[in-house]
């Protein structure tokens, strides 16, 4: 079974959760390297990096597989508070 990514909003962090048994594994990402604000809406692309809806910041950011900070993804151009990430059936943000 897959894992669980919670993302937690106080603490401005994504959390990883054991997807059988509930247990906490680790803080998958958090504001350290990433600057991650707010964190709502999050879903792993096809590329297997997550994406997460910084609400607090107004941009949505990658994160590689490993939870290491990828970059600033979508920022700017109205966007305005964003609490989620869908992708299209061709796999597009």
């Amino acid at each position: 079974m897959a894992n669980l990514y919670v993302s937690s909003w106080n603490s401005n962090q994504v959390l990883k959760y054991d997807g059988t048994t509930g247990v906490f594994i680790s803080v998958f990402a958090d504001a350290t390297a990433s600057g991650l604000s707010g964190p709502r809406g999050l879903r792993f692309g096809g590329d297997g990096k997550l994406y997460v809806a910084a609400l607090g910041t107004n941009n949505v950011l990658r994160f590689n597989a490993d939870g290491s900070y990828d970059k600033i993804f979508a920022t700017g151009n109205g966007l305005n508070a964003p609490t989620d990430i869908l992708f299209d059936a061709a796999g597009k943000l």
